[in-house]
């Protein structure tokens, strides 16, 4: 049993993202897979955690992003002289979603900024 479960840790990425997996299977992956998360550092844009692994693997620090930090983030892109597609390659890019949980898209470029 426990040379299968290694067999399948180096496919979680796969695991996660399998039409039949549930929330409820997601949340014991995280169960197994992280002792620990600390919230480092916040504000308005984003929070910083702290993500110690079961396995002892080294800490590992995510961003993750608030609605005003997102629409920050398209202003400056934008700001750049990037398009509404470079944009949305961008924000999808860093793994963000829309806050209905949608990739970032440019059917029209007024749908992106309201979907932040």
């Amino acid at each position: 049993m426990l040379a299968e479960a290694a067999e399948l840790a180096v496919d979680v990425r796969r695991i996660w993202d399998a039409p039949t997996t549930t929330s409820r299977d997601r949340k014991e992956l995280i169960r197994i897979m992280v002792r620990s998360a600390f919230l480092e550092d916040q504000n308005d844009e984003r929070l910083r955690v702290r993500i110690r692994r079961a396995d002892g693997a080294p800490d590992g620090i995510t961003n993750v992003w608030l609605q005003d930090g997102v629409a920050r983030l398209m202003n400056e892109l934008a700001g750049a002289g990037k398009n509404w597609a470079e944009i949305a390659e961008e924000l999808n890019g860093m793994g963000l979603k829309t806050r209905r949980g949608n990739r970032f898209t440019v059917k029209r470029g007024a749908e992106l900024v309201e979907e932040v």
